[in-house]
C-alpha cells in the first residue's frame, strides 16, 4: 500500500501523512507533478528527511522540461538524502498543457526511451557518449566531487496510459505507475501490453513493478465519499475522454461532460458537470464509499494486475475536518484482552489496530513524532502468549515473552545465542518490556533477536479466529519493518529446533550498551558439526543467511570445527561472509565499515566455535 499527495495538502501536512503512512507500514509515498502546481522533487525531500524507511516517488515528472543529466542528478541527490528508498517516476505529460508551455511532444515514444536509458547509465555510475534525436551527451557522468562513487539504486517507472507507452515500459522500465481514474477493466489491455513490451527484451511479467494510483475517498456516509471523488472524476472525464471510453465510460456521458468543461476548466464548470456522473460511474472509476467498499475496489484493483495501490486521497471537503487516510482522530481505543481467543476477535474486528505487548519501540517513534496513534491492541495480559515450552526437539517461546526471561534460565543453556542477543537488547527496564514477539512484529534489520532465529531455522507461529500457521523466519521477513502477517493475525510464539551442537550471538554499536546494531551476526553449528548457518543483521534490507559462505565452509572437509581451528580459514570466512552483506551508509555508520565489521564478527564467533 502507498500514499499519494498532489497540492491538496499544505507540505508539512503531507510530511505528517507521510511519517503516518510509514507507520502503519505503507511501502511507499508518491508526489504528484502532473499540473503546474507543485513541483515534486522538493516536498520528496521533505518527506524522505522524516521518515525511515519508506520510499518516495515522483508520481509523476516529465521527460521534457529537464535536462536528462540534470535528471539524473536530481534523483542522485535525493538518493544522498534517502539511499535505496527514491524512485523517479516519469511521464510524457499530456496536451494542451504541454503545448501552452512551448513543448511539442513529437514523438514521445522515441524521446521517453532515450531519456530512460540514458539517466539510468548515469545513474548506473557510467560514462556516456550518446547522441539521437533527443540526447546528445558527450562523455558525460554524475561528477563527484567529494563523495564516493557509486551506483544510485533508484530505479526508474514510467507513468504509461496509453498502450504504445506502455509496451515500452514492459521493454525498458523497472516499472509502471498504472493510472487512476481507470477501471479495473482497463488493467487487463494494460497488460497485456507490459507483457509484449516484456517479451521483446526477453523479461517476465514479475520484473516489472505495477503500483497504481487509486482514488480513495472513504466516509462513513457513502453519499459524502461519493461527493467528494466526483468533481475529481468530473475533471478526469473531460481531460482525458479517450481513456474514458475504454474503462467502459458510456459516450453520451463523455458528451455531457465535454459541453461543460473549458481548459483549463473552473470550479464552477467542474461542479455544475459533476450533477452529470453517476454514483456507479464514480464507483467503477475509484475506490470510494464506505470503508467496506473502498477496500473491496482496492482489491479488485490487486486482483487485475495492480501490485501496490497508491492511494489518492481528494480534498477534504468544506467544513468536514476528517482527513480522508484518518490521519486525525477523535478518540483512541486500547483494547486489554485478557485471552488470545478474545485478542484475535478483536484483530479480525480491527486490522488497523496497532499491536503491542511491551510497547517499547512504539514509544521511540511516538516521542519523536514519527507516529501517530489511533486503536492499540495490548497483549500484556494474554498469559498464554507468555509460555515457554520445551519438548526435547525443541523450545516453544509465546511471543509475548520479555527478554529479561531468555537472558537466564533454561532457555539460555539450550539457546545460548539467543540469551546473548536478549542481553544486549537495550536496558534492564527495556529487557523487562521489550518482547521477541515485538522484534518480530517491527521486523527491523537491526533487530537483536532476529539474525538468532534466522541462524537458527526458526519458524514463526501465527494465528486469527480462522486458526494458525507456521511460517518460516526467512519467509516471514519480508523487507525493513514488513512481515507476512495478514491483516487479522497475531504472532502466537516462536518454533527453534534445538538442533545445533555450538551458537553465538556479536554486535557491533557506536558504544557499548543500549545501542541499536551497526552490524550483527549469529553463527551456528549442526550437531553433527557437518555445517555451519550464518545470518547477519542491520547490513541489509532483511537478515541476511549466507548461504554461499555456508557452503563454502561445508566443503572444506567433514568437521567443520576442526577446519575452523586454522587462523586463515576463520578469516576468509569472515571475509566471504562480509561480501555476502548489503549494507547501506546512515548516519549510525558508513556501508565500508559495516563490511569490515562482519568480517571481524563473523571470524571472532568461529573462533569461539573451536574453543568452548
Amino acid at each position: 500500500m502507498a500514499v499519494y499527495l498532489q497540492d491538496a495538502h499544505p507540505i508539512r501536512e503531507g510530511m505528517s501523512i507521510a511519517q503516518y503512512a510509514e507507520s502503519k507500514g505503507f511501502e511507499a509515498v508518491w508526489q504528484a507533478e502532473s499540473r503546474l502546481v507543485r513541483e515534486a522533487t522538493v516536498p520528496m525531500a521533505a518527506f524522505a528527511s522524516v521518515t525511515t524507511t519508506l520510499k518516495v516517488g515522483s508520481g509523476v515528472v516529465d521527460c521534457w522540461s529537464r535536462n536528462p543529466a540534470r535528471l539524473a542528478a536530481t534523483f542522485s541527490t535525493l538518493d544522498d538524502l534517502a539511499p535505496n528508498r527514491v524512485i523517479l517516476g516519469i511521464g510524457a505529460w499530456w496536451d494542451p498543457l504541454a503545448q501552452k508551455v512551448g513543448i511539442s511532444r513529437a514523438k514521445p515514444l522515441r524521446a521517453m526511451k532515450e531519456i530512460v536509458l540514458n539517466v539510468r547509465a548515469l545513474l548506473n555510475n557510467e560514462n556516456v557518449t550518446y547522441h539521437g534525436e533527443f540526447v546528445h551527451f558527450d562523455g558525460i557522468e554524475l561528477d563527484y566531487v567529494y563523495q564516493d562513487r557509486r551506483p544510485k539504486n533508484v530505479p526508474i517507472y514510467i507513468g504509461a496510459t496509453g498502450m504504445q507507452m506502455m509496451e515500452l515500459t514492459g521493454e525498458i522500465a523497472d516499472g509502471v505507475v498504472l493510472n487512476y481514474l481507470v477501471s479495473p477493466d482497463y488493467n487487463k489491455t494494460a497488460l497485456e501490453a507490459l507483457q509484449r513490451g516484456a517479451d521483446k527484451a526477453g523479461r517476465k511479467m514479475s520484473d516489472i513493478d505495477r503500483p497504481q494510483l487509486v482514488v480513495c475517498s472513504v466516509h462513513e456516509d457513502r453519499k459524502t465519499a461519493l461527493d467528494m471523488a466526483r468533481q475529481m472524476v468530473t475533471q478526469y472525464l473531460g481531460q482525458q475522454p479517450h481513456i474514458m471510453k475504454a474503462s467502459g465510460v458510456p459516450q453520451s456521458l463523455l458528451d455531457k461532460v465535454g459541453e461543460e468543461l473549458t481548459w483549463p476548466a473552473t470550479h464552477e464548470q467542474v461542479v455544475k458537470a459533476s450533477r452529470h456522473v453517476p454514483d456507479e460511474i464514480v464507483q467503477m472509476l475509484t475506490a470510494s464509499g464506505t470503508p467496506a467498499e473502498a477496500r473491496a475496489q482496492v482489491r479488485h484493483y490487486i486482483d487485475n494486475g495492480a501490485t501496490c495501490p497508491i492511494l489518492y486521497p481528494p480534498r477534504r471537503r468544506e467544513g468536514d475536518d476528517r482527513c480522508i487516510l484518518g490521519l486525525e482522530r477523535e478518540h483512541m481505543t486500547v483494547a486489554t484482552p485478557s485471552s488470545l481467543s478474545e485478542a484475535l476477535e478483536f484483530r479480525r474486528a480491527n486490522q488497523d489496530a496497532l499491536v503491542i505487548a511491551g510497547g517499547t519501540d512504539l514509544m521511540v517513534e511516538v516521542n519523536f513524532n514519527r507516529r501517530k496513534v489511533d486503536d492499540v491492541l495490548s497483549l500484556t495480559r494474554v498469559n498464554e502468549l507468555r509460555n515457554v515450552e520445551i519438548d526435547g526437539r525443541s523450545v516453544r517461546i509465546g511471543a509475548a515473552t520479555p527478554w529479561s526471561v531468555l537472558e537466564t534460565g533454561e532457555v539460555s543453556k539450550l539457546l545460548p545465542a539467543l540469551a546473548e542477543a536478549a542481553r544486549t537488547v537495550g536496558s534492564p527496564q527495556i529487557r523487562q518490556a521489550g518482547t521477541i514477539g515485538g522484534n518480530l512484529g517491527t521486523c527491523s534489520p537491526a533487530g537483536d533477536g532476529l539474525p538468532v532465529l534466522a541462524a537458527l531455522n526458526a519458524t514463526i507461529v501465527v494465528g486469527s479466529v480462522g486458526g494458525s500457521r507456521s511460517i518460516p523466519f526467512v519467509e516471514f521477513m519480508k523487507g525493513p519493518k514488513r512481515n507476512d502477517l495478514r491483516g487479522d493475525e497475531l504472532i502466537v510464539a516462536v518454533d527453534i529446533p534445538l538442533n545445533h551442537s555450538w551458537q553465538g550471538y556479536s554486535k557491533v554499536g557506536v558504544r557499548n550498551a543500549m545501542v541499536i546494531s551497526v552490524a550483527s551476526a549469529c553463527l551456528a553449528v549442526s550437531l553433527d558439526k557437518k555445517t555451519v548457518s550464518i545470518a547477519l543483521g542491520a547490513v541489509g534490507p532483511t537478515i541476511i543467511r549466507c548461504t554461499e559462505t555456508e557452503n563454502w565452509i561445508a566443503g572444506q572437509g567433514n568437521d567443520v570445527v576442526s577446519a575452523l581451528r586454522s587462523s586463515s580459514l576463520r578469516k576468509e570466512l569472515g571475509e566471504r561472509a562480509a561480501q555476502e552483506a548489503r549494507p547501506i551508509s546512515d548516519h549510525r555508520s558508513t556501508a565500508e565499515y559495516r563490511r569490515h565489521a562482519i568480517g571481524v564478527i563473523v571470524s571472532r564467533l568461529a573462533e569461539r566455535a573451536t574453543h568452548e
